[in-house]
């Protein structure tokens, strides 16, 4: 099985072991995004949850597909989320997703940063160019 988890919808896909394709199913999103304030933008996990869980098992009964016969199971995604958790697990905070601009007021300290540890060396030891986007740094 193949799980497509996208920023509007989920794609279920169920294939053969000789990857043929067997049923596909597409759930959108019905609740999952809102925006509180201006910039932000916030997704209901558990509205999202129940969108995919709804692809997977559309995804199965039009493929007549028994959930034990599934021998592997894939998953893409784009963007990131975070999903703010207290020390139990529980969530926290509404999910903040990358189309989030709230942390748009870092861009003189990424500058700052690049300009001062140097652009080279913060991606030689993160592996990723510091910028105001990545969803971890608008919970700051």
């Amino acid at each position: 099985m193949g799980l497509d988890i996208g920023t509007t919808g989920c794609n279920s896909a169920l294939f053969t072991a000789d990857g043929e394709l067997v049923s596909i199913s597409y759930r959108e999103y019905e609740r999952a995004f809102y925006r509180p304030k201006p910039m932000y933008s916030e997704m209901d996990t558990k509205a999202i949850w129940a969108d995919i869980a709804a692809s997977i098992k559309l995804c199965l009964e039009s493929g007549r597909v028994d959930p034990r016969e599934i021998s592997g199971l894939a998953v893409s995604s784009f963007g990131e989320t975070v999903v703010p958790i207290d020390w139990d697990g529980k969530q926290a905070h509404p999910a903040i997703d990358w189309s989030d601009t709230r942390s748009e007021s870092y861009k003189s300290q990424t500058k700052f940063l690049n300009r001062e540890i140097g652009a080279s060396t913060i991606f030689e030891i993160t592996g990723y160019p510091l910028n105001h986007m990545p969803s971890i740094i608008k919970i700051l």
